[in-house]
């Protein structure tokens, strides 16, 4: 008895219209407290529901989409064997978490159906870098303070039984509600989510986590040491550079970067290229890299997550990349010194309505 395993939300959905659109009980979390001292009971509000002591604190996302919660859910790190935080440390976590949405979604897809009819849940996905984001952090969140009564009543614990609030791994998601689907509703957000929680919780993978703190704690040295040295720009052979086409995942079968024997230097025992401060030039014909090559650069401003193949590709944090306008009117200008042939145009009095950006440049 007292253990709230998602009880209090279920009572607030069953006691809705079946087909509500608004959700209004299970945001205001209606509570009717009986404190632990000789005190008169009051009305509270509280829409942070709880599964044992993980919370899932349930908030609208917007007036106009009632039926898009968006969700925060709170796992004391002591369930994970976390004993060290860090933002590299927040990214693993929602990496970790993503094939538990995945594996949500699976059965509720359907082509033929919209989200609003079958329900859905959204998770935000990163891409390869490493950046504090809102979807995922650490706080200390204060523990569950009541135990369970029978309808809106809640039986207040002593402050000195609760105990000191918890150092939580944060997740955020929305969860799109099926329209007119009560039912379905009560079991995603009761049952489904909580369950896959759980999963979570029981598979997670310290080790990984604790590659993952490793690695931003050698992108800080090689940073550090970027600051001292007359370099701007590290890369670490064997990263893959290449991206695959339409999104940002590393290039399957691509050749990973080496340095030139000449431009290789050792960086905290890496090896790999230095890129010097001052005007270093990137020459070569058509798809032997350079622009590939620029983009590592630039992304390197980031730290990047194991498996995005640039991981120790490390730029001086104030780097900008400046890239020529394309698209712009051109009317009869020698580029001749620059491109000596174009095809069906006279390179010395060029015109296009639209330059691309290597005749821009």
């Amino acid at each position: 008895k007292g253990l709230d395993t998602m009880k209090r939300l279920k009572q607030k959905l069953l006691s809705m219209e079946a087909n509500t659109k608004t959700y209004k009980e299970m945001y205001e979390g209606r509570m009717f407290v009986i404190p632990y001292v000789n005190m008169e009971p009051y009305e509270d509000f509280d829409s942070t529901y709880y599964r044992e002591d993980i919370g899932y604190r349930i908030e609208r996302t917007h007036k106009l989409a009632q039926d898009k919660p968006t969700i925060t859910i709170s796992i004391p790190v002591k369930h994970l064997g976390i004993t060290q935080t860090s933002v590299a440390g927040a990214d693993y976590c929602l990496r970790a978490f993503l094939p538990y949405i995945d594996e949500l979604n699976e059965p509720l897809y359907n082509r033929n159906r919209p989200d609003s009819e079958k329900g859905k849940y959204y998770c935000y996905r990163p891409g390869g870098e490493v950046l504090a984001r809102n979807s995922v952090y650490f706080k200390l969140c204060p523990r569950k303070d009541y135990t369970i009564g029978s309808g809106d009543a809640v039986y207040l614990i002593p402050p000195e039984e609760v105990g000191e609030p918890d150092l939580c791994l944060c997740l955020m998601l929305q969860v799109q509600l099926p329209e007119r689907n009560l039912r379905k509703t009560l079991r995603m957000l009761t049952q489904d989510l909580p369950d896959a929680v759980d999963r979570y919780v029981e598979k997670f993978k310290l080790y990984e986590y604790t590659d993952a703190m490793e690695l931003e704690k050698l992108q800080k040295d090689i940073r550090r040491w970027l600051k001292k040295s007359p370099y701007c720009a590290f890369l670490a052979n064997g990263s893959i550079l290449p991206r695959e086409g339409g999104n940002d995942l590393p290039m399957q079968g691509a050749i990973p970067f080496m340095a030139t024997t000449e431009d290789e230097i050792e960086v905290c025992g890496i090896k790999g290229m230095g890129i010097r401060r001052g005007v270093t030039v990137i020459t070569g014909g058509g798809y032997s890299g350079k622009s590939t090559l620029l983009e590592a650069i630039f992304a390197g401003i980031y730290d990047h997550a194991w498996g995005d193949g640039r991981e120790l590709c490390i730029t001086d944090a104030t780097a900008m990349g400046i890239v020529a306008e394309d698209g712009r009117s051109v009317k009869n200008v020698n580029i001749a010194p620059f491109i000596k042939w174009i095809p069906g145009q006279d390179t010395a009095h060029f015109s296009t309505e639209r330059a691309s950006g290597s005749t821009s440049q």
